[in-house]
């Protein structure tokens, strides 16, 4: 079985009893840690990581680190979904001799620590407080912004993989790969609040629920537009995923009232025309405890689901 033959057995329940690990990222300062302890391949060499950590070709189980369609890099490696466009440019605005207080690259503030740059920062700031300063943010999320579709975007490049591109398939169109290729699309929840934070956006919900309903719709209308760019082009991704992250370890951070109310009705139409131009898996990936927001996201059309908990 090819990569992709094998990815879609296993999306289809078509292989019985089958072992199944997915291992897609470390923290920086383990691969660090482990390259002190002998590990033989620079963790920065992410090809060679991909080989050492998941196996080889010639393993019979082995399947290729899929591709990634997204709306700011070519290929995987996106560090949030959907990211602006574009990024806002790095800026410390003071640092004392164990901290560093910057601009990330979506606009937020944040504290890092300078020996630890991977760790979740302390937020101190972000860009979306009101009407006026998502009317300014918006502009940033345009989904037919030129530098999200780089000329030949649809054609298979090892140099914006995250993978060694077999040399027989430089140059193809995505349609004649033989691994799974994903999208990073969606994000109705999760980039909002990270637009606002977490308190912010819970607090707009009630008191500005103009403004919570625009954002939500304008990731829809995002979704689509780039959904309906790929599939265009003759690009039908395998899967797409859909990250929220809208729960913790006691459930939701938003109702269940909510989340069937002003995004169920989206998800089940981005799903619907997906599932209609023949893309099966959509993956909702959410940390936290997801037991009350699941029957609703399956009803909603989502089929797959990457909890973290």
């Amino acid at each position: 079985m090819t990569a992709l033959e094998r990815f879609r057995a296993i999306a289809r329940f078509e292989r019985k009893n089958d072992p199944f690990l997915w291992s897609i990222a470390a923290w920086d300062e383990a691969l660090e840690r482990w390259r002190q302890e002998g590990m033989p391949v620079d963790p920065k060499d992410r090809h060679a990581l991909h080989e050492l950590l998941l196996g080889r070709e010639n393993q019979t189980e082995y399947m290729r680190p899929f591709g990634a369609i997204s709306a700011q890099y070519r290929f995987g490696e996106l560090r949030w979904i959907v990211a602006v466009n574009p990024m806002f440019e790095p800026e410390i605005l003071r640092e004392t001799d164990t901290h560093v207080v910057e601009v990330d690259f979506d606009g937020t503030i944040v504290e890092r620590k300078k020996d630890s740059d991977a760790s979740i920062p302390r937020y101190l700031e972000f860009p979306v407080k009101d009407k006026k300063t998502w009317d300014a943010y918006k502009k940033r999320l345009d989904p037919d912004t030129p530098a999200r579709w780089p000329e030949g975007w649809e054609f298979m490049d090892s140099r914006y993989m995250n993978f060694q591109l077999p040399p027989e398939l430089e140059g193809k169109h995505f349609r004649e790969r033989n691994f799974p290729l994903g999208m990073n699309l969606l994000s109705l929840y999760g980039n909002p609040r990270n637009y606002m934070g977490v308190e912010n956006f819970s607090i707009a919900v009630y008191d500005d629920p103009l403004l919570v309903e625009e954002m939500i719709e304008w990731q829809a209308h995002m979704a689509m537009t780039m959904a309906k760019r790929v599939i265009e082009a003759g690009v039908v991704p395998d899967f797409v995923w859909v990250w929220e992250d809208m729960c913790y370890n006691k459930g939701p951070l938003i109702s269940p009232k909510f989340v069937k109310e002003h995004m169920a009705p989206h998800y089940r139409k981005i799903a619907d025309y997906l599932r209609g131009n023949g893309v099966e898996v959509l993956i909702w990936d959410c940390d936290g405890n997801i037991d009350e927001l699941l029957p609703i996201v399956i009803e909603s059309g989502i089929n797959g689901t990457y909890p973290l908990e």
